[in-house]
C-alpha cells in the first residue's frame, strides 16, 4: 500500500537524453536531472520502508510453529540426557593413610578405612567389560604410585536408579592427551 502511494507521489518518468546539440552541463537538463535524482531517491526509501513493516498475516501462527520447534528440541536433549547418563561415572582416586598397626601394603579399600582424596572427576563406561575412559589429571596419582597404597573407587548407577561403587584399576594411560583408561571388576 505505502510503495503505490509513493508510485502516485512521483510527476513524470525518468526523462530520456536531450538531442545532441544541447548541452548536458546547461542548468535545465541539471536541474531536470537533480530532480530525477531526487525522485528516484524518494522511491526507494519508499520500497525500503514498506519492505521493512511488512508484518506476517498469522503472527500467532508463526510463534506456535517456533514453540514446537523448541519443544522438539527440548524432548530430544531430554531423551539423550535419559539415555546417555547410566553410562556416566563418579571416580575417586584416594590415597590410603598407613595405620601403624598394618605392615601390609595390599590392603584392600573399606568405606570406613582413612583415606585421603587425591582426585576426582568423570568418567563413562566404553563397554560391557567394565572399561572406564576418564581424565589422566583426575588418575594422575594412582598412574604414578610407587607405595602401592593409591586406590580408585568408581561411583556407578544400576539400570534399577541404585548407586553402588566398586575398585578400578588403571590399564592404561596417555599424560599428553589427557586420558586414562580404568577396569572394574564386578
Amino acid at each position: 500500500m505505502v510503495v503505490l502511494g509513493c508510485l502516485q507521489s512521483i510527476p513524470s518518468p525518468i526523462p530520456t537524453k536531450e538531442s545532441p546539440s544541447s548541452s548536458s552541463s546547461s542548468p535545465s537538463s541539471w536541474s531536470r536531472s537533480l530532480g530525477t535524482r531526487r525522485e528516484a531517491i524518494m522511491f526507494g526509501t519508499c520500497f525500503v520502508s514498506s519492505f521493512f513493516s511488512f508484518t506476517p498475516a498469522f503472527p500467532s501462527a508463526i510463534a506456535q510453529q517456533e514453540q514446537d520447534q523448541f519443544q522438539q528440541d527440548e524432548e530430544r536433549v531430554v531423551h539423550l540426557f535419559q539415555d546417555t547418563s547410566p553410562s556416566v561415572v563418579f571416580i575417586k582416586d584416594l590415597e590410603i593413610v598407613k595405620s601403624p598397626t598394618s605392615s601390609s601394603n595390599e590392603s584392600m579399600l573399606n568405606d570406613n578405612e582413612n583415606t585421603k582424596v587425591e582426585g576426582t572427576g568423570s568418567g563413562f563406561i566404553w563397554d560391557k567389560f567394565g572399561h572406564i575412559v576418564t581424565n589422566y589429571h583426575v588418575v594422575a596419582k594412582l598412574a604414578t604410585d610407587t607405595s602401592g597404597l593409591q586406590r580408585c573407587k568408581v561411583y556407578l548407577v544400576d539400570a534399577k536408579g541404585n548407586s553402588f561403587s566398586r575398585e578400578a584399576k588403571i590399564i592404561g594411560y596417555d599424560p599428553a592427551y589427557d586420558l586414562a583408561v580404568l577396569k572394574v571388576y564386578f
